[in-house]
């Protein structure tokens, strides 16, 4: 659906609300979409240096500062999934009406341009690294999408979908401050920050601003589980909406703005705060020796849990869907209308940054055609 204007599907409107399928009604069997995004394109990270050979950050002649006006201070990566369980649609005059009941599910991450800076210069005494906006946010929720578009004359169609949300299972990061500073003598990491989740964990708290002892799944049966996805906690909602503007009979403009919403998570909460400074002085080991040096790893990780300052807790909070800005321009395609399954298109996907996107779908649907 990024290569193509497919007016002959329903499943169109998933991009814009205000696309109306060719057909007077349709039945949508369940159905799997699938969609990775990244502000960072292929020319980005392996760069063409001449006579047909491209390098990547592994490279002595790799372009760091070309790499750094992509992704700025962090780059996004961006994966979604939705399982449609059920939709239907039917055409009223110039209004289009539809329904759909699925499952979604994003991760989403937010990785620091100073991540890559270690890849080219190492760790230099005298430096520091910020990877404060390092960030995850992970979500799975249950959306009801209630659809509605006008032909509001010849040229101009707009549509909006409206869709109250359930959350299951939620997880995001809120970092503050995470720093490290290097010199001759130690490195000092500074962190401040929150884990916020909603999901059925078993958190085992330790001695006061430890880290937890344990945090593992809570033991459900096949019932619990059953009411625990089917449950309709954790509300919240989202608005799509889309404008499609048919210039003359060769061009079409089509935009939209879409997951506009959040959800407010209220039940099986956890929290961690953390907050402190770490200095690292260095290992003494003996390299050959294994057991040596997983001992030394062990140690830090040890030090890390008891230096650091935490804080568990059960606070509620607020988690915005990954909003996208869907554009188009379109030309009718010169094929006959029984071959016109779909007009070429220009298209771009976008969370508000530069965009590959890969959408691989299936969708199986029965279609009553228009008369």
């Amino acid at each position: 659906m990024g290569l193509y204007y497919m007016e002959t599907i329903p499943q169109v409107s998933h991009l814009n609300p205000a696309m109306q399928p060719r057909a007077n009604g349709f039945f949508a069997l369940p159905n799997v979409n699938q969609l990775f995004q990244s502000d960072v394109a292929f020319s980005d990270v392996f760069q063409d240096v001449g006579g047909g050979e491209w390098v990547d950050p592994r490279s002595r002649r790799y372009d760091f500062a070309q790499l750094y006006k992509a992704t700025g201070d962090a780059f996004n990566i961006n994966e979604q999934v939705d399982v449609g369980l059920l939709g239907f649609g039917f055409r009223s005059g110039r209004d289009y009406f539809s329904f759909a009941l699925s499952v979604k599910g994003a991760v989403n991450m937010g990785t620091p341009y100073d991540l890559l800076k270690i890849g080219e210069n190492g760790f230099p005494a005298g430096s520091k690294f910020d990877f404060s906006t390092l960030r995850t946010k992970t979500i799975t929720y249950k959306e009801i999408s209630l659809g509605y578009s006008r032909e509001w004359n010849e040229y101009l169609t707009v549509g909006v979908n409206v869709k109250p949300l359930f959350g299951m299972v939620g997880m995001q990061s809120d970092i503050n401050r995470f720093e490290l500073h290097t010199s001759r003598q130690q490195y000092d990491l500074f962190v401040d920050g929150h884990i916020y989740s909603s999901a059925p964990l078993e958190v085992v708290e330790g001695a006061p601003g430890d880290f937890p002892e344990s945090v593992e799944g809570k033991e459900m049966s096949d019932s619990d589980w059953s009411s625990y996805l089917s449950s309709f906690k954790n509300p919240g909602i989202a608005l799509d909406m889309g404008a499609v503007y048919a210039l003359n009979d060769q061009w079409e403009f089509s935009a939209a703005l879409n997951n506009l919403g959040f959800i407010k998570w209220t039940e099986d909460l956890n929290s961690l705060s953390f907050d402190g400074t770490y200095s690292f002085k260095g290992l003494e080991v003996d390299g050959s020796n294994k057991d040596d040096l997983d001992a030394a790893v062990e140690a830090i990780g040890d030090s890390l849990k008891t230096v650091i300052n935490y804080g568990v807790g059960q606070e509620s909070f607020s988690m915005g869907l990954i909003p996208a800005y869907t554009w188009a321009p379109v030309t009718t395609s010169t094929m006959p209308y029984p071959l016109a399954f779909c007009r070429e298109v220009s298209s771009r996907r976008t969370t508000f940054g530069r965009i590959l996107t890969c959408p691989p779908t299936y969708n199986p649907t029965a279609l009553w055609p228009s008369m």
